[in-house]
């Protein structure tokens, strides 16, 4: 906000510096210095072609490249204004998208730890299974009898 104020001052403070001198040079009556008849001109230039408002001195010149970059910077400002309800409503629509990446990123975690939970289950399954079957075989095969008979017996 400081910069366009800054802009709008140089453009008034060149304007003014600008005016102040055509009016000064559209009045006859008013008598030349020395200093100003013996302004450079341009090379090739006819003196009666000489454009009255054109920069003579170089802060005239500096002034007026100035002007021009702060006419720049201001269309620049002006095309960036005209497109702040575009640029506020794709701000707006990349809120709302950010919101839903964040939902569906909580949402997949959430799945994983389920899954990973799930996996560890399944695992804890397993192992109560195997330890199931060992302990019914353990009662199981002494039960058995493998067609060896007790020969002291017989006697």
């Amino acid at each position: 906000m400081k910069r366009i104020f800054s802009v709008i001052f140089i453009l008034i403070l060149i304007c003014g510096t600008v005016q102040a001198r055509t009016h000064h040079r559209g009045h006859s009556k008013h008598k030349t210095s020395d200093v100003e008849q013996t302004q450079p001109t341009e090379p090739g230039a006819a003196e009666g072609t000489k454009d009255p408002n054109a920069p003579v001195t170089p802060l005239e010149i500096s002034l007026t490249k100035d002007k021009e970059q702060l006419n720049r910077e201001l269309s620049d400002l002006k095309k960036t204004a005209a497109n702040a309800v575009q640029i506020k409503d794709e701000r707006d629509d990349l809120k709302v998208r950010v919101v839903n990446v964040e939902r569906d990123l909580q949402q997949l975690k959430r799945e994983n730890q389920t899954l990973k939970d799930s996996a560890n289950q399944d695992w804890f399954l397993y192992g109560g299974g195997l330890a199931l079957a060992g302990v019914l075989l353990g009662f199981i095969i002494p039960k058995i009898s493998w067609g060896r008979r007790n020969t002291w017996g017989s006697f």
